[in-house]
């Protein structure tokens, strides 16, 4: 729940940055997109007026070659209307010009008073020595020359200022359109900065995320890890200790110890199993003790006894504790019986393979104890008292294949099972002791009156105890 808190977290924080930055992005593509339309704009404009300067230019090459043309038209006239000097002439010239024929010139022919102007003129210079000869002057072609010089000339003029606007122009849309480039460039500029911060935010988000989830499936796999070893330990932990006292320990780091006033110690060992054993190797002495041992285990854990300890080939397991109860010398009788059962049925299938086997005693003892866990390291649940050193006793001071329990545990169990008084048997340090054998369950508490299965009365007066 915290990494999704996380999660939900960073995708609000960046997803507000990302919004405003793909807003921006955005924007300025749109402007970058009508800055590249204006600069288009400008860029047809331009050639429109270059085309149009051009066309300006040619126009004014034209009005500027008839202009020259009309000049050239014009001088020729002036020069052909400009007058002449003659020198007068002498005797023998005189002479020679009334025998030869003066040459006639034609021009044109003037309007009737302008020749008569021009006759008057002539009589006055005729008396001089210096005679003057010019064409006839026409005035009204000379003005209409001039004007069309003067209009040519205004045109020309008028173009020429055309020229230069258009060249103005020209200039100005010119820098137009480097500032506009300028601009395309800075937004384009701005837009790869807009999207480089969204596409660094996206890789950031995504890195993020990715990690989050990461992070996420790794501590799931680590917790699942964990839980996994926590249960492997939990597991190895409760093979060592009771639930109860583990918890106890796993809370505060030790486990005080408890007194029983009622509990019942049983203990098994094998009678010649030094002898079997030597003729076992190893790893098949190790297979036959764990064979047997996870049975008795198996047993006791179905009776509701609490496995203390193995020492070597001996076996010792107390009921009535951790949890206290008032049924544990039964439990621990029935539990008895039916690992003499199971050791018999197994000491007859090694027989049929012709190989030796070994027989179990067990001792059964019922009494107060001291029941806990001491020491700092290598937890070890155990229990202490003269009710276990008695319960060792009723083993060794057992038969094969019987179970023997002292005069402490008869009380608790003599109306449930067929017992044989042994009378009082010499014990080590403990001297005359009361002990029994229990042979079966009384029949009428049995399965078929076989003695070997308890039946539902049984266990009515089971809970009735």
């Amino acid at each position: 729940m915290r990494y999704i808190r996380l999660l939900i977290f960073v995708l609000s924080v960046f997803t507000l940055p990302t919004h405003a930055v793909w807003a921006q992005i955005t924007l300025t593509v749109q402007k970058l997109d009508s800055l590249k339309n204006d600069a288009k704009k400008l860029t047809d404009l331009l050639k429109d007026t270059e085309s149009q300067l051009q066309n300006i230019k040619t126009n004014k090459l034209q009005k500027e070659a008839k202009a020259i043309s009309g000049e050239l038209r014009r001088n020729m006239r002036q020069t052909l209307a400009k007058p002449t000097p003659k020198q007068a002439p002498t005797e023998s010239s005189a002479s020679e010009s009334r025998n030869t024929e003066a040459p006639k010139l034609e021009v044109p022919k003037p309007n009737a008073e302008p020749l008569r102007e021009k006759n008057k003129k002539e009589n006055k210079n005729q008396s001089q020595n210096q005679v003057i000869i010019a064409p006839p002057k026409i005035e009204k072609a000379d003005d209409v020359h001039d004007m069309w010089a003067e209009l040519n000339q205004k045109d020309l003029a008028l173009v020429e200022q055309q020229e230069k606007n258009k060249e103005a122009e020209l200039i100005a849309l010119k820098q137009a359109l480097e500032l506009q480039i300028r601009a395309n460039q800075l937004q384009d500029l701005r837009q790869t900065n807009w999207l480089t911060a969204g596409g660094a935010i996206l890789l950031i988000s995504a890195f993020s995320i990715g990690f989050l989830v990461r992070s996420n499936r790794i501590r799931k796999k680590n917790n699942a890890l964990l839980a996994q070893e926590r249960d492997k330990s939990d597991e190895l932990l409760l093979n060592i200790l009771p639930l109860t006292i583990a918890e106890e320990l796993k809370a505060h780091g030790k486990a005080q110890p408890r007194q029983y006033k009622k509990a019942s110690v049983m203990f098994t060992d094998f009678k010649g199993f030094t002898t079997v054993a030597e003729k076992m190797t190893p790893q098949e002495l190790i297979a036959e003790l764990d064979e047997c041992f996870a049975k008795i285990d198996e047993i006791i854990t179905t009776h509701r006894l609490e496995k203390i300890k193995t020492i070597g080939d001996a076996y010792m397991c107390v009921g009535g504790i951790p949890e206290p109860n008032k049924t544990n010398p039964i439990d621990a009788v029935l539990a008895g019986l039916e690992v003499q059962r199971f050791m018999h049925s197994k000491r007859k299938e090694r027989l049929a393979e012709g190989k030796e086997y070994w027989f179990l005693r067990l001792g059964i003892n019922t009494g107060e104890l001291v029941a806990g866990v001491i020491g700092k390291k290598k937890f070890a649940y155990d229990v202490w008292g003269d009710t276990v050193n008695s319960a060792s006793r009723m083993e060794s001071s057992g038969e094969v294949g019987k179970v023997n329990i002292s005069g402490n545990t008869y009380p608790y169990i003599k109306d449930f099972f067929v017992c044989t008084h042994r009378g009082k048997i010499e014990a080590k340090s403990k001297g005359a002791v009361d002990m029994y054998f229990v042979e079966s369950i009384l029949p009428e508490l049995s399965e078929k009156g076989e003695g070997v299965l308890p039946n539902a009365l049984f266990w009515e007066r089971v809970g009735k105890v």
